[in-house]
């Protein structure tokens, strides 16, 4: 079985943001679990919001001008 051309880019870019996600908690161990994940997953949530936000455009209008609740 063959790996499809954008699987090698997908993994490349899954190990250089694991590399530096392990830098960072490093570079602040002084952070609780609580604090970590509290950081960690807002800005993980506040980047999906954002690129949900063109989808949802691109779904309703065909481009990503026009607000989502606007019909």
């Amino acid at each position: 079985m063959r790996l499809h051309a954008r699987e090698v880019v997908v993994t490349e870019a899954e190990i250089e943001l694991r590399t530096a996600v392990n830098e960072w908690s490093k570079k602040h161990s002084e952070l609780s679990s609580a604090e970590y994940l509290k950081i960690l997953l807002g800005v993980c949530h506040d980047q999906a919001q954002s690129l949900l936000k063109i989808e949802i455009r691109l779904e309703r209008h065909g481009n990503a001008d026009t607000p989502g609740g606007a019909e």
